[in-house]
């Protein structure tokens, strides 16, 4: 599945979480590359809903589609 939401740049990101901190809202995020966050909170699809697992049973992997970077969850 791939994990989908609002591309933001790492300063808007930064600014948002402040947000989502103080109003104590849950975090449904993934870091896309060193310039650009994935924000699945209110735009998001079910992979936005995956947990942390100690014993975890899938990856993330990212690619480029049309130059654009993608992440897919892979069990």
């Amino acid at each position: 599945m791939e994990y989908v939401g609002e591309v933001l740049d790492v300063q808007t990101w930064e600014s948002r979480l402040k947000e989502y901190k103080a109003e104590n809202r849950p975090l449904h995020c993934h870091v896309l590359n060193d310039h650009m966050v994935i924000d699945a909170g209110v735009k998001g699809n079910m992979a936005r809903l995956i947990n942390h697992s100690c014993e975890p049973n899938c990856t993330t992997i990212r690619w480029v589609v049309k130059g654009e970077d993608r992440i897919g969850i892979f069990a």
